[in-house]
């Protein structure tokens, strides 16, 4: 605790930076950002037929580097692209998976705030997973007059491709991210998010509907230098779902919660 407090202390000192994002419409133009993450996730899967139950507990570690670049600004408007690999690894003894994300779009700049357009294709190394193709809008407020928080709305729609054996899932969400100044360096960060998705259907006819997804995160942005963000943040997921037959008969029912602890660093080239 004694060395926290000390490190905090030295972070309350440091003058005041104002380079990095903390949300995604901070971003400026002619800005290279790399971020590395890692989150580790405990997965939770309750099943239920209505006779029997079964619950299964998966640990997730999730490590990624992504590469954010943004072009100089030309009528208002901000070339933005990001190129993404994580590799996924699960205690459940299944191999670890490679995903992979593009985003590509533009910031408009606009009355001392900027909204973002971005399409995003995302891709795996395993078959048996859908890749997407998906459109995202994220709106900026005008900061709050009382508290200094800044709030942004992200709307997001997303496309699976289909597979052999698997097609639908399309999803669709909105979130509210936030950030609260504590210091000059220091900002609170939240993440509240709701999505929903269409039916997953199989080859035998059987599918799989599912409830909304509720998402929530909570954590510290820290920026110690000019060019240097670190995030720490939990999260937490909750998510039903309901099998049935190809005769629409219900075969069992699925509830789905994670708990997450998520590390970020930012670091402008």
């Amino acid at each position: 605790m004694k060395r926290i407090l000390i490190t905090v202390s030295i972070l309350l000192s440091l003058p005041t930076w104002a380079d990095m994002p903390v949300l995604a419409t901070d971003i400026d133009q002619n800005q290279s950002i790399i971020n590395l993450g890692y989150s580790d996730l405990s997965l939770t899967q309750d099943f239920d037929d209505g006779r029997d139950s079964e619950v299964l507990d998966t640990s997730v570690d999730a490590k990624s580097i992504e590469v954010i670049l943004s072009g100089s600004s030309n009528n208002k408007t901000i070339p933005i692209l990001s190129i993404g690999v994580a590799k996924l690894t699960s205690d459940d003894g299944s191999e670890a998976i490679n995903s992979y994300d593009i985003y590509a779009g533009f910031a408009l700049e606009g009355d001392a705030k900027k909204n973002l357009i971005l399409f995003k294709y995302e891709t795996s190394s395993e078959s048996t997973i859908q890749d997407s193709l998906g459109l995202m809008a994220v709106f900026r407020s005008t900061a709050s007059a009382h508290t200094k928080a800044e709030y942004e709305v992200a709307a997001s729609f997303e496309l699976k491709e289909g597979i052999e054996g698997v097609s639908g899932g399309h999803a669709a969400g909105v979130s509210l991210n936030s950030k609260l100044p504590l210091s000059s360096q220091i900002n609170l960060v939240s993440t509240v998010g709701l999505s929903v998705e269409s039916d997953t259907d199989y080859a035998s006819g059987a599918y799989r509907s599912a409830g909304p997804s509720l998402t929530a995160d909570l954590g510290l942005s820290i920026q110690p230098q000019s060019n240097i963000e670190v995030e720490m943040s939990l999260g937490s997921y909750l998510q039903n779902f309901e099998y049935y037959q190809s005769n629409g008969r219900y075969v069992l029912s699925e509830a789905r919660t994670g708990i997450g602890f998520m590390l970020d660093l930012n670091i402008a080239i």
